[in-house]
Protein backbone atom coordinates (compact mmCIF):
# COMPACT_ATOMS: atom_id res chain seq x y z
CA UNK A 1 0.00 0.00 0.00
CA UNK A 2 1.50 3.31 -1.08
CA UNK A 3 1.29 6.35 1.22
CA UNK A 4 -0.80 9.39 0.35
CA UNK A 5 0.94 12.39 -1.22
CA UNK A 6 0.18 15.94 -0.09
CA UNK A 7 1.40 18.86 -2.17
CA UNK A 8 1.17 22.46 -1.04
CA UNK A 9 0.19 24.49 -4.11
CA UNK A 10 -1.26 27.83 -5.09
CA UNK A 11 -5.04 27.93 -5.47
CA UNK A 12 -6.66 28.63 -8.86
CA UNK A 13 -6.57 32.40 -8.25
CA UNK A 14 -2.94 32.17 -7.14
CA UNK A 15 -3.76 34.35 -4.13
CA UNK A 16 -3.65 31.66 -1.44
CA UNK A 17 -2.47 28.13 -0.80
CA UNK A 18 -4.22 24.80 -1.06
CA UNK A 19 -3.19 21.22 -0.39
CA UNK A 20 -3.62 18.61 -3.12
CA UNK A 21 -4.02 15.13 -1.66
CA UNK A 22 -3.21 12.27 -3.99
CA UNK A 23 -4.05 8.64 -3.30
CA UNK A 24 -1.78 6.75 -5.72
CA UNK A 25 -3.57 3.51 -4.87
CA UNK A 26 -6.89 4.70 -6.35
CA UNK A 27 -5.58 7.56 -8.53
CA UNK A 28 -7.82 9.99 -6.61
CA UNK A 29 -6.76 13.62 -6.17
CA UNK A 30 -8.61 16.01 -3.84
CA UNK A 31 -7.92 19.74 -3.47
CA UNK A 32 -8.23 21.15 0.05
CA UNK A 33 -8.54 24.86 0.77
CA UNK A 34 -7.61 24.56 4.46
CA UNK A 35 -6.41 22.09 7.08
CA UNK A 36 -9.95 21.10 8.05
CA UNK A 37 -10.65 20.05 4.47
CA UNK A 38 -7.28 18.27 4.40
CA UNK A 39 -8.20 16.23 7.49
CA UNK A 40 -11.55 15.33 5.95
CA UNK A 41 -9.88 14.31 2.68
CA UNK A 42 -7.42 12.02 4.48
CA UNK A 43 -10.27 10.42 6.45
CA UNK A 44 -12.39 9.97 3.31
CA UNK A 45 -9.55 8.46 1.31
CA UNK A 46 -8.59 6.19 4.21
CA UNK A 47 -12.07 4.65 4.23
CA UNK A 48 -11.34 3.14 0.82
CA UNK A 49 -8.51 0.99 2.19
CA UNK A 50 -8.81 -2.05 4.46
CA UNK A 51 -5.34 -1.42 5.90
CA UNK A 52 -4.37 1.78 7.68
CA UNK A 53 -2.21 4.19 5.72
CA UNK A 54 0.09 5.72 8.30
CA UNK A 55 2.19 7.96 6.09
CA UNK A 56 1.69 11.12 4.07
CA UNK A 57 4.55 12.24 1.84
CA UNK A 58 4.73 16.03 1.71
CA UNK A 59 6.00 18.28 -1.05
CA UNK A 60 5.60 21.89 -2.13
CA UNK A 61 5.25 23.34 -5.62
CA UNK A 62 8.12 25.64 -6.55
CA UNK A 63 5.80 28.58 -7.27
CA UNK A 64 4.48 28.75 -3.69
CA UNK A 65 5.97 31.85 -2.03
CA UNK A 66 7.87 31.22 1.22
CA UNK A 67 5.38 33.39 3.13
CA UNK A 68 2.45 31.15 2.09
CA UNK A 69 4.41 28.04 2.99
CA UNK A 70 5.01 29.56 6.41
CA UNK A 71 1.24 30.13 6.75
CA UNK A 72 0.67 26.40 6.21
CA UNK A 73 3.39 25.47 8.68
CA UNK A 74 2.02 27.86 11.30
CA UNK A 75 -1.54 26.58 10.82
CA UNK A 76 -0.35 22.98 11.19
CA UNK A 77 1.62 23.84 14.32
CA UNK A 78 -1.34 25.72 15.78
CA UNK A 79 -3.74 22.85 14.98
CA UNK A 80 -1.43 20.28 16.57
CA UNK A 81 -1.27 22.18 19.86
CA UNK A 82 -4.93 23.17 19.95
CA UNK A 83 -5.85 19.48 19.49
CA UNK A 84 -3.58 18.51 22.37
CA UNK A 85 -5.00 21.21 24.67
CA UNK A 86 -8.63 20.28 23.95
CA UNK A 87 -8.13 16.63 24.94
Amino acid sequence: MQPFNATISLNENKDSWCIKVDDPNTKTILTCKDLGAFEEAIQTLSLEHPQAINEVKWSCDKDVPPMMLDEVRFAMHEKKYSDLISK
